[in-house]
């Protein structure tokens, strides 16, 4: 579910950078995009989301070299996994949010 949840997140990011160029507010003619509270959001929730991104890659690695080296996976490495999904899953929804 988090590959699921990232993809729909980014797809969201990528269509409010895009609305932000021509979205003015009533009685301000700048475009959204051009307003530092739009900014910081936009690169927060951004880095949210790589950040969710990054870490489902690194464990979901760490898991892939261990089932090709032949070995079983952990309990711990079972509960990384279940975590990072979790996280990338939350991070997803509050970009929504946003």
């Amino acid at each position: 579910h988090a590959a699921w949840a990232l993809g729909v997140a980014k797809s969201m990011l990528d269509d409010v950078e895009e609305l932000a160029a021509t979205k003015v507010r009533m009685g301000d003619m700048a475009a959204l995009v051009h307003r530092t509270t739009f900014q910081k959001g936009y690169a927060h929730h951004r880095s949210m989301w790589a950040a969710a991104r990054l870490l489902i890659l690194d464990v979901f690695s760490r898991a892939e070299a261990v089932v090709a080296a032949g070995d079983e996976l952990t309990p711990a490495v079972r509960a990384d996994m279940r975590a990072a999904a979790v996280y990338a899953t939350d991070a997803c929804r509050t970009i929504g949010e946003w």
